[in-house]
């Protein structure tokens, strides 16, 4: 019933174009008067934009050269691992030097995948090069990633989906909260990024949740503890009452709180293991939407 109050709604496929269109035309009185919540919830990486924030803020880390001496251990330990680089050798490298490293065996697409470090750990090591910094310091560098990029990658809200209909992924956002929804955003990206985020799409901090980094004495401590298989529960928890849309990417982290919404419940771009999880758990009730661009694409 509720997926049918949702206009045009199709249990398969919907263009960006005709979602956009369905919330202006949401009849949301109809569902207040029935004390239904008004609610959406959305990752963000490969669903708001497109790719992995944290290789933005990675790069727009290093280049701003704010990482501490503290960080070093962590480094030397997770690049150690790689079979062309020695202990020796990255001790003696100096922290700048061993971060340049770091971003290189991150995002390098060239090197061979057993010379990168994989997403886990890459993950896992940002937030251990955060180790000393204060929380400020990491939010101005998340907003740099953000909004004017690094030299290795041009700012993150350029990867921002977006459709020829004009129905971006920032619009969808807009042209639900001036319809009355509220909105949340979980990610699995580390939590400053999600802050800048939130910011940027004028969502309040109470409803935005990223992966928490430790912080002790005013500094991080370099520790951090993941939502990536969290998002379900804390969702559950979160709301009051299922959401009504939900909005996400990954057949692993995202499906838990999409198959709790109460109405329709978006992949967004979605593979084949998606689909086959969509068909094999929800029975199809999953909706593909395809985005084909991004906002920098525009001249």
């Amino acid at each position: 019933l509720l997926n049918g109050s949702f206009p045009g709604y199709s249990d398969s496929v919907m263009a960006p174009k005709a979602v956009c269109e369905a919330v202006q035309l949401l009849d949301t009185k109809t569902l207040k008067a029935s004390s239904f919540p008004l609610t959406a919830v959305f990752d963000l990486d490969n669903t708001v934009w497109d790719g992995h924030g944290i290789d933005y803020f990675l790069a727009a880390l290093v280049e701003s050269a704010l990482v501490k001496a503290e960080a070093q251990p962590a480094m030397v330990k997770a690049l150690s691992k790689l079979p062309d680089l020695g202990v020796e050798a990255l001790q003696k490298n100096t922290h700048q030097e061993n971060a340049q490293l770091v971003l290189k065996r991150t995002t390098d697409a060239s090197l061979a995948k057993e010379h990168r470090l994989n997403r886990k750990d890459g993950f896992y090591l940002v937030s251990a090069m955060l180790k000393g910094m204060a929380p400020k310091e990491a939010y101005r560098v998340a907003e740099i990633a953000m909004t004017q990029g690094s030299k290795l990658f041009g700012p993150l809200e350029a990867k921002f989906y977006d459709d020829p209909s004009g129905c971006s992924m920032r619009r969808m956002v807009g042209q639900l909260r001036s319809s009355g929804f509220q909105i949340y955003l979980i990610s699995a990206g580390i939590d400053v990024l999600v802050k800048v985020a939130g910011d940027l799409l004028g969502i309040a901090p109470e409803y935005r949740l990223g992966s928490i980094l430790e912080v002790k004495d005013d500094r991080y401590t370099g520790q951090v503890e993941s939502t990536y298989m969290l998002k379900g529960p804390i969702v559950r928890e979160w709301l009051e009452a299922p959401a009504y849309l939900a909005f996400g990417d990954s057949a692993t982290s995202d499906i838990p709180f999409m198959l709790d919404a109460a109405g329709p419940a978006f992949m967004i771009n979605p593979g084949d293991r998606f689909k086959k999880k969509d068909a094999d758990k929800a029975k199809g009730r999953l909706v593909e939407v395809e985005y084909n661009a991004v906002e920098g694409d525009k001249p």
